[in-house]
Order: structure tokens, then C-alpha cells, then sequence
């Protein structure tokens, strides 16, 4: 169901067309209370939660590092990709991916691993973890720690390794992929630039929002994302251009007012004297896109829009708005209920 709705602002009116529903902070409340005995049971073996770093050499003949998060206690588990869209900025053992990649470890009873990647939001980025697989599944010394069943949890940036890894049957069968979590990710390259580019100059933008957001903007000036200089490349690096054409079960998550991924459009409207009346907004960017997308390309999609920022709101708002709160905790727990389902080995 979607909800149109009228909000007015001290300058002018903005109209919501089609804002998808959000569940209601009653339904994530039980969710939680179904869920939490089981996360905090696994979560009791967070500190025996050990790193180790490979080194493999990809396709394209390039050294790449891997860290991998686990409880090695003797059983063979499911291997899952996780990777949050920072590696551009940060060293595999980032706080960053130790949190998540430790707790997405002990909640799912898994191993989890993050790719340092030179290719970020690149096509080759999909084949880095695809090797990434390969490697830990087949040729390193602890490949019987798995069981042969794997997964993927993408957050914001790092959509394209899942997007463009899982369009191939050939490498989801032999890796035993089952399934994929993507949380706050753009659909086109070129739309998220073209707002990056503007947004990343906002005197408005939350410190931390700008942060982020100029993050992305230097890197993709830097290493020649650029739709002006490169569009092509900016299209193979689009998770929209491989979300019809993915195999596997997905879930998408995000935050419909983020300010980093955007998910929504807005559309100023004029009246007959060049004046502005009201902002139209339209939800057809971002994850909602990707949505679409599959939907209509009849992949097996599951979409779980929430209000807010999400995972993109400023740390301190989490636990200051309730429905940031709310939203960060849908997401955890929608993100676990839908990998517990599909990775059962």
C-alpha cells in the first residue's frame, strides 16, 4: 500500500505522491520481542569473536586484502559478504565493520568478510567478491569452516558487489549464494552524483550527513566515477543496471528521508508568474528504484521502507528520535529475520 499525503512547510506546501508505507513502531515492537531471546542468546559469544586477514590474488591478477569475522568453535557455517560502503575511506579493522561484522557474525551464526576492494562502486568490485568467495570457500587453509551455504548484506555504497556478482548462475551455484540484504542503496550512479554534487555543499547538512556526502563526492571525482567523464563507467557501477537480472532472493531496506541515498525526488512547482507554489515529491530514486525495478522484472524481491534516515541519520538522532529508533531497529531486524530464512543450511 502507498500513502499520499500534504506537508506544509514555512515557505510552501510539499505534496508526498505515492510515499510507500511504513510499518507502524507497534508491528517493529513485535518483531523484536518475537526475535530478541535468539539475538541475545548468539550475542552472549560476541567477545569470542576472532579476525583473520587473507591475501588473494583476484581475475584481474591484483593483490586484494579480506577480513574475516567468526566463532571458530568446530562447527562448518554459512560465509556472508558484508560490506558497508566505506572501504574508500578506511582500513579493513575500521570500527565501522568490526562493529557489524562481529554482530552480524554471532546474531546469524556465521562468518562474515569485507573485501578492501580498489574498485568501489565499480563493476569490478562484484568480481572482487566473487574471488573474495573463492578464495575462503575453496583455496585458503580454513575452508572447512564453511558450509557451503552464502549470503550477501550490503549497506549504502556497497550495493554493486551484490547487484552485479549475483546476475551469474554459475557463480551462485558454486558458492551456494541463497539470498542477499541491501540496506539504503542507489539504483543509478548518475543520479546519486548529480545530487552528491549539490548536496555536498549544503550549509544545511547535518556535520555528519557532509561528511559522508563529501566522502563520496571526492571519491568519485578522484577515481574517475564522474558520469560527465566516464558515464559509461558510471552506468556498469549502478546496482540498477544488474538489479533485473539478480537470482537470488533480495531484501531491501532503507530510510525513505535519507539524506545520503536518496530515495525521493522533489520537484518544484511554479505558478503562472514564476513563482514557487509547492515542492512535489516523488518516490522513484534510490532503493525505492531498485524496488521497481526488480519487481517489474519479476525478481523475488522483499521491500522494507521505514521512515527517517535510517542507518544515514546522524549517531546521536538513533537514540533521540523514536523513529530513527525505530527505523535502525526495523532494519536490524527485518535484515536478520530475512537471512536467518534463506541461509538455512
Amino acid at each position: 500500500m502507498q500513502q499520499t499525503g500534504v506537508k506544509q512547510t514555512t515557505d510552501v506546501e510539499t505534496v508526498d505522491h505515492d510515499r510507500p508505507k511504513t510499518e507502524s513502531a507497534a508491528k517493529v515492537f513485535f518483531k523484536m520481542m518475537i526475535e530478541a531471546p535468539s539475538i541475545l542468546w548468539r550475542l552472549r559469544n560476541i567477545k569470542k569473536v576472532k579476525s583473520t586477514r587473507h591475501w588473494f590474488v583476484s581475475r584481474n591478477n591484483e593483490a586484494v586484502e579480506l577480513i574475516m569475522f567468526g566463532v571458530d568453535d568446530g562447527k562448518a557455517k554459512n560465509l556472508i559478504a558484508a560490506d558497508f560502503g566505506e572501504g574508500k575511506s578506511r582500513s579493513l579493522f575500521d570500527r565501522s565493520f568490526k562493529g557489524l561484522g562481529r554482530i552480524i557474525a554471532c546474531t546469524l551464526d556465521c562468518y562474515t568478510f569485507s573485501v578492501a576492494s580498489r574498485h568501489q562502486l565499480k563493476k569490478r568490485e562484484a568480481t572482487d567478491y566473487q574471488d573474495g568467495f573463492e578464495h575462503l570457500l575453496f583455496r585458503s587453509p580454513e575452508k572447512n569452516r564453511f558450509n557451503g551455504v552464502s549470503g550477501y548484506v550490503v549497506i549504502s555504497g556497497g550495493g554493486n558487489d551484490y547487484f552485479g556478482g549475483c546476475v551469474s548462475e554459475e557463480f551462485i551455484k558454486r558458492c551456494g549464494v541463497r539470498a542477499g540484504t541491501s540496506i539504503s542503496t542507489f539504483a543509478f550512479a548518475v543520479d546519486e552524483y548529480e545530487y552528491v554534487e549539490v548536496a555536498h555543499n549544503d550549509p544545511n547538512q547535518h556535520p555528519n550527513t557532509k561528511r559522508i556526502l563529501n566522502d563520496y563526492f571526492n571519491y568519485s571525482q578522484r577515481f574517475g566515477n564522474n558520469p560527465e567523464r566516464n558515464r559509461e563507467l558510471a552506468i556498469e557501477g549502478s546496482p540498477g543496471t544488474w538489479a533485473p537480472k539478480v537470482k537470488v532472493p533480495t531484501l531491501l531496506v532503507c530510510g525513505l528521508d535519507d539524506n545520503v541515498v536518496i530515495h525521493k525526488r522533489k520537484v518544484p512547482a511554479y505558478d503562472e508568474k514564476g513563482e514557487l507554489v509547492r515542492i512535489d515529491v516523488y518516490y522513484d530514486r534510490g532503493t525505492c528504484q531498485l524496488n521497481d525495478i526488480m519487481t517489474k522484472s519479476g525478481r523475488d524481491v522483499t521491500f522494507k521502507p521505514f521512515g527517517g534516515e535510517n542507518i544515514h541519520a546522524p549517531p546521536e538522532n538513533w537514540f533521540r528520535s523514536l523513529r530513527e529508533m525505530i527505523g535502525l531497529v526495523g532494519a536490524f531486524i527485518e535484515t536478520y529475520r530475512f537471512m536467518k530464512e534463506h541461509l538455512k543450511a
